[in-house]
């Protein structure tokens, strides 16, 4: 409900080591859902307390609030121990207005030791819509050393947040893995693209109908 006059009562339920933790969760959930900044203290108060389900919860409710007044709190909880809590940082910080968090989810995007907090930190860059985070998608799509799996992630975030700006991409992908018997990555490509209005577009339809593999041209009508 938004109930802006619980929010006092709110920080005293997170506040309290000796509540139990489910109404600590819960509370800190209601508080990212008001938005009302005196809660902040509180929830960055969370990320020192040892159950990283209430470090999580902590992270999640963050997302409700002012980027600038949070996005710091948030690059702390992407290097947690726990990997919840990462997904939770990488997830809020799908901002555009968490410009100055870029250089770190393009790390945990590379380097982060479970796949999905790398999967999140890839949308979450395609979210915060800066040159530099989009030039990275463009690379992860492109780049053979990367997995199919973010591959796809990545043409699939460019596809919603700057279909125009990955065209060129697309084109070269399609090229490189056109004579390739069973290709995953133009298959995905494929797909994604299939459902997406773009111009320019029309052309790369076009030739997915002279494809050998039914799948391919299915994805071109």
């Amino acid at each position: 409900l938004r109930y802006a006059p619980a929010v006092d009562e709110l920080i005293l339920v997170i506040s309290n080591r000796d509540e139990t933790p489910i109404w600590r969760m819960y509370a800190a959930a209601s508080l990212g859902d008001i938005g009302d900044s005196r809660a902040i203290p509180a929830l960055r108060g969370l990320f020192s307390e040892p159950d990283s389900l209430l470090r999580t919860y902590a992270a999640a409710a963050l997302a409700g609030f002012d980027m600038s007044e949070v996005e710091g709190i948030l690059q702390a909880g992407l290097r947690d121990s726990n990997v919840k809590v990462r997904l939770a940082a990488a997830r809020a910080l799908g901002n555009k207005a968490a410009q100055r968090s870029v250089e770190i989810l393009i790390y945990k995007a590379r380097s982060d030791p479970e796949r999905q907090v790398r999967v999140q930190a890839i949308q979450s860059l395609g979210q915060i819509g800066a040159p530099k985070a989009l030039d990275f998608l463009r690379d992860v799509y492109r780049n053979k050393q990367y997995v199919d799996l973010y591959r796809e992630t990545a043409l699939s975030t460019l596809s919603e947040h700057d279909p125009q700006g990955v065209l060129e991409e697309i084109r070269a992908v399609i090229e490189e893995e056109w004579t390739h018997k069973d290709s995953h990555v133009l298959e995905f490509t494929a797909r994604i693209i299939s459902s997406v209005v773009s111009p320019g577009l029309e052309s790369v339809f076009t030739h997915f109908l002279e494809h050998p593999n039914l799948l391919i041209r299915l994805y071109g009508l």
